[in-house]
């Protein structure tokens, strides 16, 4: 561990592991465009849930939105231990086989049409909830190869905002060529062109993905496969145990039983991490810096906000007379603001101390949700909806770009995969559980009476509490300037 290395500029030039800015170039846009695809496997499907169900048989919304869960479910499982095998099998390898398996789960997706009823749709949460695993193993592993490829300065900056803004241009894309593909051509086309998309990818990593430097960190080390099973198995009992309680409500027994079984088997998953020398998520990571700690509980709030700002506000729109398509076009803005959060990270992260853009994507998260929860009946798009919307992804756009820089420079080079699994963890779960909650909050109010408008209300002001709550947490994070850029500088490939 060299602490006399220095933090590399701007004009410092492309990273030693790469051949130029060509090459520069590809990388950045082939580990980026994991976002574009993770976030528009779910925004081609938010929209077109009522099309989907018609076609298909089932006109329970509530059931349908497990084409969303299941897909979240897996994500926010799998990704616990996505960064951990990279770290022992390679970053690189890792990413290029996740590519592959989501390219041939979402070609799979898109043939579960053919199905007889109600096989189909059966089938077509299944496929769904594969399609995640992949989704779940870019995510750590894209962001890793960065953390290991740029030394902490303005290069990586610019290469961490990068891959955050591609996470609502993503939501955008998939939303708009989902509604133009199920409105000209045939819905199952989404699922077949995002799959070859996959697998284009999956060969340019072959050619792009500068391989002997990002192999092995931990080449020599055993993988947790105890603490992989339960942490994955009781990530997935407590999603789907809040996930379908949101669906049919709580009476059922089997989903306070779920929900028991899920935490229990957690609590051994975490029995099992602190007592095992190759842990898949070490208790260390969390003894370097409080902030690791304090980040992430942002991270979770900030995110679980989000969810409900995007989920029910599009299905504000949807259930208040418009159109898939012009929804898509309402939500867009949302690509135009996102960029300009980037440009505003990676300007002010080498500038100003980490935690004050922590407050401020905290502070966005929180206002997004209120503009909607204070909007008066039969307002225009152009008041709180729009404000919102342009509002929400400085608080995307500015936390998990913020995140992945501040634990990368944190921790060493061995476990870069591991810090990127626990931000894209902490998010996934978030998203899960947040809506599981949302979802059953909706269920009973609508049940007692309550109109279905003021129901989308009562989820807004969940979220701006979530936001608050953050929101506080951030005042406490300190984070000094070039807080670990000494075990950063280590992790750099040359």
């Amino acid at each position: 561990m060299t602490a006399d290395v220095p933090r590399t500029s701007f004009r410092d030039g492309v990273p030693p592991a790469l051949s130029g800015l060509k090459h520069e170039f590809a990388l950045i846009a082939i580990t980026c465009s994991t976002q574009m695809f993770v976030q528009s496997g779910l925004a081609n499907t938010v929209y077109l849930l009522h099309e989907i169900g018609e076609q298909i048989g089932v006109d329970d919304f509530g059931q349908l939105t497990w084409l969303l869960s299941a897909y979240s479910l897996t994500v926010g499982a799998f990704v616990l231990i996505a960064g951990r095998l990279g770290d022992v099998y390679g970053h690189a390898k890792l990413f290029t086989y996740s590519w592959i398996w989501f390219g041939l789960w979402s070609l799979a997706t898109g043939f579960a049409v053919y199905a007889s009823r109600p096989n189909n749709f059966i089938g077509l949460v299944i496929l769904r909830a594969l399609q995640g695993i992949g989704a779940g193993g870019l995510l750590p592993n894209g962001s890793a190869i960065l953390g290991r490829i740029y030394a902490p300065g303005e290069r990586k900056n610019w290469a961490f905002s990068i891959f955050g803004a591609t996470a609502p241009v993503g939501s955008i894309v998939g939303g708009v060529f989902g509604v133009l593909l199920a409105q000209h051509v045939w819905w199952p086309w989404i699922y077949w062109i995002q799959g070859i998309g996959a697998l284009v990818a999956a060969a340019m990593c072959v050619l792009v993905l500068p391989h002997k430097h990002l192999g092995p960190t931990r080449a020599n080390e055993k993988i947790d496969w105890l603490g992989a099973f339960f942490g994955v198995i009781s990530l997935m009992l407590i999603i789907f145990a809040f996930n379908q309680g949101g669906v049919v409500g709580w009476k059922p027994p089997y989903i306070y039983v779920l929900l028991i079984v899920g935490v229990a088997l957690f609590g051994v998953f975490l029995f099992i991490e602190f007592r095992c020398p190759y842990a898949i998520m070490p208790p260390s990571i969390f003894t370097r810096s409080r902030a690791v700690a304090l980040v992430l509980i942002c991270v979770g709030l900030g995110w679980g906000a989000f969810s409900v700002y995007w989920m029910y506000g599009v299905t504000w729109l949807i259930s208040n007379g418009n159109s898939p398509l012009l929804s898509v076009a309402k939500i867009s803005p949302v690509a135009v603001t996102g960029v300009l959060a980037t440009i505003v990270v990676a300007v002010l992260i080498h500038r100003i101390r980490a935690h004050w853009i922590f407050m401020g994507a905290m502070l966005a998260f929180f206002a997004s949700n209120l503009l909607l929860a204070t909007m008066p009946e039969n307002q225009s798009y152009w008041y709180n909806f729009f404000w919102a919307v342009v509002v929400a992804p400085f608080g995307m756009d500015m936390s998990f770009p913020a995140s992945g820089i501040i634990l990368s420079n944190i921790v060493s080079k061995h476990e870069q995969g591991i810090a990127q699994s626990l931000v894209n963890t902490v998010v996934n779960l978030s998203i899960a559980l947040t809506l599981g909650v949302a979802g059953t909050s909706q269920v009973y109010l609508v049940q007692a009476g309550h109109s279905l408008n003021y129901s989308f209300k009562a989820q807004f002001w969940l979220g701006a509490a979530m936001g608050a709550v953050g929101l506080i947490i951030s005042m406490f994070i300190r984070v000094p300037r070039g807080d670990g850029s000494n075990i950063a500088a280590s992790s750099v490939v040359t």
